[in-house]
This record gives C-alpha cells, sequence and structure tokens, in this order.
C-alpha cells in the first residue's frame, strides 16, 4: 500500500508536470502494475517517480542525489579543511540552499570545484552496482538516439545523480537514467528466445543486448540479421551460435560490441592520417 507520503509527492507531480488524470491512470497502470494508486508497492512507486523524473519533477521528497554520494562529498571537503561557510557557498553557488538540495548538475560542479582547488579524487564516487549488461543498455540506447558524448555526460549527471562515469551510477541512478532515455523513445530489444536460459548460460538480459548491439553496430535497423550475427560469433569467437553460449561467453562479446565503434572511429582517423601524411605524386 502506498504510503501518504509517497500520495503526497504523486499528487505534487501530477500538479507540477500537469498531467491529466486519465493519463495519469494509464501511467500507473503500466508502471505502477496496479489500477488503483492506493494499492501501489515501493517498486511500483520507484518505477512512477523515476518516469516522472525523467519528465523533470523535482521534489525536496525525492532527492536527485543518493545519501552516499552526499555524504562523501561532505566527507572529503571536511578532509580537506573547507569550512562550512565556504562550502555553503559553493553549495548556494550552484543554485541549492543545502546539501540535500543538490540536483545532478550542482552536485558535479561541486565536486569539480573541489577536485581543482583542493585535489578531491573522483575515485571517491566509484560504486559497484553497474554491471557491464547494464552499463551496455545504456550505451546502446545512446547509440540509438544518436546522444554525443557531452550530452549524454550531461544526462549522466543530471539524471544518475552526479555520476561522471555510466559504471558509478547506483540502482536509482540508473534506473533514472534508463526511464530518460526510454522517453526520449528509447525501447529495449525484445526478449530472446527461451533457449538462451539456464544454469550458466547467458542471461534474457545479455542475450538482448547482443543483438541490440549487433545490429545497431552494423546497421540492421529493423530487425536482427541472425545469419549474420552467428557468421560474426563464428569468425571473431568460434562460437557457433546464440544457443548454449555461457555468461562468461557472453560478456566477452558484450563488452567486445561495445568497443567496436571506438575502434572502427580509431581506425578511420589512423587511415585518413596515414592518407594526409602521403607525399602528393600529382605534380
Amino acid at each position: 500500500m502506498a504510503s501518504n507520503r509517497q500520495l503526497a509527492i504523486l499528487s505534487r507531480a501530477r500538479a507540477q508536470l500537469e498531467i491529466a488524470d486519465e493519463a495519469f491512470v494509464g501511467l500507473v497502470s503500466l508502471l505502477g502494475g496496479v489500477d488503483d494508486l492506493r494499492a501501489l508497492d515501493n517498486a511500483g512507486f520507484a518505477a512512477l517517480t523515476d518516469h516522472l523524473f525523467a519528465c523533470g519533477f523535482r521534489d525536496p521528497e525525492l532527492p536527485a542525489v543518493s545519501p552516499d554520494y552526499l555524504e562523501a562529498l561532505d566527507r572529503g571537503r571536511r578532509e580537506f579543511g573547507v569550512g562550512d561557510e565556504l562550502f555553503g557557498a559553493m553549495v548556494r553557488a550552484v543554485g541549492a540552499d543545502r546539501l540535500e538540495h543538490l540536483d545532478g548538475i550542482g552536485f558535479a560542479g561541486v565536486v569539480w570545484a573541489l577536485a581543482s582547488s583542493y585535489r578531491f579524487e573522483l575515485n571517491r564516487l566509484r560504486r559497484s552496482f553497474m554491471t557491464r549488461e547494464r552499463a551496455a543498455l545504456l550505451h546502446l540506447a545512446r547509440h540509438i538516439l544518436d546522444l554525443p558524448w557531452p550530452t549524454y555526460e550531461a544526462i549522466l549527471a543530471e539524471y544518475g545523480g552526479g555520476a561522471f562515469r555510466t559504471a558509478w551510477l547506483d540502482e536509482r541512478g540508473f534506473e533514472r537514467v534508463l526511464a530518460f532515455c526510454r522517453a526520449q523513445g528509447f525501447a529495449p530489444p525484445d526478449a530472446p528466445a527461451p533457449y538462451c536460459s539456464g544454469p550458466g548460460l547467458a542471461t534474457a538480459g545479455q542475450i538482448n543486448l547482443i543483438r541490440g548491439l549487433f545490429r545497431e553496430n552494423c546497421g540492421y535497423k529493423d530487425s536482427t540479421d541472425e545469419a549474420a550475427l552467428y557468421a560474426w560469433l563464428e569468425a571473431a569467437f568460434g562460437f557457433s551460435g546464440l544457443q548454449g553460449l555461457t555468461r562468461a561467453g557472453a560478456r566477452k562479446v558484450i563488452d567486445r560490441l561495445i568497443r567496436w565503434p571506438v575502434v572502427i572511429r580509431r581506425a578511420t582517423a589512423m587511415r585518413e592520417e596515414l592518407q594526409d601524411a602521403e607525399p602528393d605524386r600529382t605534380g
């Protein structure tokens, strides 16, 4: 059952975003899995508020930056001897009245100020939640939405709670960045065939990402050419296909597919440099 606090937050979201009654009922059913708002559980509330956050909803009771990041920032500034008055001025300079009200962009701004003046180490902000599959899903979304790196980095900061890298997102940040990408039109790949599941075998998420990344890297916009994918797997890894692919093997494939565009760009740049360096023999 939804608490009074949760219901109040959702009421403010409806008012702030000016969501019509019928549209809001549809969101509750689609994201929360219930027809009665009062029956919303914590998971449904999180999914619904992640979507609303991605649509622009901001509320003091819905922190934009996770507590562990705020704690790391406060602990770091104390270690460097940054007093309350100076630190308060830094927080106000990015538009927040106090630390707990920092948004993702403001948090990143304060971190950069500490890093440039006091050698605050960004490694303090590392987390262990993200897996290769989760990171690959966001990179697939970035590729499909054609987001330039500066834009994607700003999205990580704003919707990911101040994260500087995809790998440093926590669960809430990951879900909010994914919700933002969905709101922009990204649709994760369809579920794979049932044979992909089983003890020790590649998970459904891994197979989804392999198909999706291969489709985007190779230009198959409408449907995945399974024969081409299988031929590539055979040539690159010696795998005969997706059936029987282990989780470890899937991680190798995903890692190669993530790096593929980078390798292509580097090879193209190197070829262009070599062409420019060739002497002109036309004269």
